[in-house]
């Protein structure tokens, strides 16, 4: 069962909800129905106009199940109850002013069924007031649930075709361009002065950088030496890669048994501090940045931090400059967390796996 349907009212909830319904015409309306029904009852018993016979004296009382079960399917029980201890209190005047013996003992018995009748019928409405409230905020969460993951899925589509982009422009920026020198040298003619030594030398260095163009390319893709040797050397590459090509001083720090994570889990940790090093690297403006992992009995927790200006954390996921949104999901599907913070001048990415 859920928790709404199986949660107790408070009485601080059940005043409140009573002070709600008291502000309402509809309330008084029911209230004012009680009132003259036993303003008739008793004006009727004490001018000795109302005698019935013995089997309908308790037909005064049934016409007060009227408000009180119109209450009770309206108000629930904060305004059954109060109904319902109205009627009594309104009939007790006649149950001994003007009955006796066998009758009194009917009418209080038809008064308590009243109060019980009430309570029952509106405790009822209440529990399905409250199924309904918590299907509706299911069926909310679940809505909520949707959105956010077409939200997700559009900024997952918008990403894959930027770096699509990226790494067109990257193969025909480099690789393509190295290659087509490479194919013109071969065509051209033969300088004057120029050996056969030094003509290899010069396409044998352009098919070098080819090679090293399409290699980054490919672990960028998917590293392979993630799959073949694990999660520290893959990030050791990638933080000599980060090294060779930018200014931004890089050190790795491990802490604890390093132990071998299951595959999507090492892959998310992968990404996740990849996308941080990129980040630093484009947008920081910093000097120096760490990796620290650290492994212990209750998980694995990977940290990024650099001394770069930094960012409002807040405001980059709803815009998802920096990816924050990718990388929250990629640890929400791990079963990890992540976290981003900023202090003393550094700011930190964790990302946490529970054993």
């Amino acid at each position: 069962m859920t928790p709404a349907l199986t949660s107790t009212k408070t009485p601080r909830h059940w005043f409140g909800r009573l002070t709600r319904h008291t502000r309402g015409l509809h309330f008084w309306v029911v209230q004012a129905l009680v009132l003259v029904l036993s303003t008739l009852h008793f004006v009727l018993e004490a001018s000795e106009q109302w005698t019935p016979t013995p089997g309908l004296y308790l037909l005064p009382i049934s016409t007060l199940f009227i408000p009180v079960v119109y209450a009770a399917l309206n108000f629930g029980v904060e305004g059954a109850l109060p109904t319902a201890l109205l009627c009594v209190a309104l009939s007790l005047p006649n149950v001994f002013l003007f009955h006796d013996g066998a009758q009194r003992i009917g009418v209080i018995t038809q008064l308590a069924l009243l109060l019980v009748l009430g309570v029952i019928v509106a405790a009822r409405v209440d529990r399905e007031q409250r199924a309904k409230e918590a299907a509706e905020s299911a069926n909310r969460g679940l809505q909520d649930a949707q959105d956010s993951l077409r939200s997700y899925v559009q900024m997952a589509m918008r990403a894959q075709e930027s770096e699509r982009q990226r790494l067109s422009r990257e193969l025909h920026d480099e690789t393509i361009q190295d290659l087509v020198v490479v194919r013109n040298s071969l065509r051209g003619p033969h300088h004057p002065g120029e050996s056969l030594e030094e003509r290899a030398r010069l396409l044998e260095s352009g098919i070098d950088r080819s090679i090293d163009d399409i290699r980054r390319l490919c672990r960028a893709l998917r590293p392979s030496i993630l799959d073949d040797l694990g999660l520290l050397p893959a990030i050791e590459a990638l933080i000599g890669e980060v090294r060779s090509h930018s200014e931004l001083d890089v050190s790795m720090d491990v802490e604890g048994t390093p132990t071998r994570l299951q595959p999507e889990a090492e892959l998310a940790v992968y990404r996740v501090v990849q996308e941080a090093l990129h980040n630093v690297e484009r947008h920081a403006s910093a000097t120096r940045a760490a990796v620290e992992l650290s492994y212990d009995q209750s998980g694995t927790r990977a940290s990024i931090v650099d001394d770069g200006r930094g960012f409002d954390p807040r405001q980059a996921a709803q815009t998802d400059r920096l990816g924050l949104v990718g990388m929250r999901e990629r640890a929400r599907l791990v079963g990890g967390e992540l976290q981003v913070s900023r202090s003393e001048g550094l700011t930190r990415v964790v990302l946490w796996l529970p054993a």
